[in-house]
């Protein structure tokens, strides 16, 4: 339940908590990472406590975003930048920025635990007259240092700072911390043009890659050959920077829009492809196997919806047609939706409630489809000995005619308040 409260009352900083946040911070910074990493943790989780209670109490916030940055907030205010909680306009201070402003209840959560203010106050996130409101205000919250939550202003502002210590000739740092989701916006990319060209070794950017954005996850939101001014040799260089720098090794490949990539790299673990075709995609997917001999990830097999355009004018039937096609061939598929809304939005770009009937047609299937993929990346083989025809007849065999629903071939194409839809085709 949302606290009402009679005043704003003034943040003042916690002089205990600052006390510990000096002594041990100043311990951490000279401690090597392997010797701080423990403790680091044990913050880290004290913090993600606070968001918890802080979002529930509210009953708003944005759960996923503030606990995947919370490790990057502990690590920077507590074990890398020198900061004066109860001082928090020092001239001599280091500056932190968080870009992605709408994570502002780990932001603040983070801030409270070196003592800025209290952690009480957290009881008052998004209250009626608290400033701890869901976008980080600069003249009201001690600690930070420009207001934020339109993406793509952070960076900015954070060279605009570090030039200006650059040009004074003052030895503070400052460290902005962007959304991976964020990194489309255009600003970003003149403002790490911008630092480059005046060599800022003061600033440093750190990308939150959670790998989630409102829309969709962020590999949906990007094909390398829509980029013309990068060459294959660009990719390769920056698949080596992953490689080498992924201590975890987690699956890597390329989305294309129109022309495929060569899926036969090494460092490419799986064929991540958009469709090719408008009515063929998962009848390739045999194909594709047989071609690269890695697991297929098919992007987009189509769009049921309500629009005269290739990305929403599936019914669907026909849809619940492609994604079994695809999963009996020893694929994975992944599909969408796009309807209009009463407000002349398409919301696939803005989000929405699920209108598709596409998710009960599929219901229809059984629990365990003969010869689908087993857990795991790696996809089933053909059957020993059969041609790619065969095989595909055989697997269409082995499973129920009620499960595996026709083509009509049909699909809705209607236009609401006459507007004009274009059919080049996207994601």
């Amino acid at each position: 339940m949302t606290t009402v409260l009679e005043a704003a009352a003034p943040l003042q900083a916690d002089d205990s908590a600052a006390r510990v946040y000096h002594q041990r911070s100043a311990r951490l910074r000279a401690a090597s990472p392997a010797e701080a990493a423990a403790e680091l943790k044990e913050i880290a989780t004290a913090v993600r406590r606070d968001i918890l209670t802080t979002i529930q109490s509210a009953g708003m916030g944005h759960v996923g975003g503030d606990l995947s940055v919370t490790d990057l907030l502990v690590t920077a205010l507590w074990g890398t930048l020198r900061l004066h909680p109860t001082d928090p306009g020092h001239p001599q201070r280091d500056r932190f920025v968080l870009s992605k402003g709408h994570c502002a209840a780990a932001l603040y959560s983070a801030l409270a635990s070196c003592g800025f203010f209290s952690r009480t106050r957290l009881a008052e996130f998004m209250a009626p007259l608290s400033p701890l409101n869901g976008h980080p205000a600069r003249l009201k919250v001690p600690g930070v240092e420009t207001n934020t939550g339109p993406l793509g202003h952070g960076f900015p502002v954070a060279t605009g700072i570090a030039l200006g210590a650059q040009l004074r000739g003052e030895a503070w740092r400052t460290i902005v911390v962007l959304g991976d989701g964020e990194m489309q916006e255009g600003s970003n990319w003149e403002a790490a043009m911008t630092a480059a060209h005046y060599r800022l070794a003061n600033l440093t950017a750190v990308v939150d890659r959670n790998r989630l954005q409102q829309g969709a996850r962020t590999a949906l939101a990007n094909e390398y050959d829509f980029l013309p001014h990068k060459t294959e040799e660009d990719w390769e260089r920056i698949a080596e920077v992953i490689g080498r720098e992924d201590h975890v090794g987690h699956l890597t490949s390329i989305h294309n829009g129109v022309e495929f990539y060569d899926h036969t790299r090494p460092w490419i673990t799986h064929c991540s492809i958009q469709r090719v075709d408008v009515y063929r995609t998962a009848e390739n997917t045999t194909q594709w196997r047989e071609t690269y001999g890695k697991p297929v990830v098919i992007d987009e097999c189509g769009y049921e919806g309500d629009i005269d355009a290739i990305w929403g004018n599936l019914s669907a039937r026909e849809l619940v047609r492609r994604c079994w096609e695809g999963a009996v061939r020893g694929g994975y598929v992944n599909h969408g939706e796009t309807y209009d809304d009463k407000d002349e939005v398409l919301w696939w770009r803005r989000a929405g409630c699920c209108a598709a009937s596409q998710p009960s047609a599929s219901a229809s299937w059984p629990a365990s489809p003969p010869r689908c993929p087993a857990a795991g990346s790696r996809p089933c083989p053909p059957p020993t000995g059969t041609s790619r025809a065969a095989a595909t007849r055989t697997t269409a065999s082995s499973t129920s005619a009620s499960a595996a629903p026709p083509s009509d071939g049909s699909s809705s194409r209607r236009t609401r308040g006459g507007r004009s839809m274009s059919s080049t085709p996207g994601t």
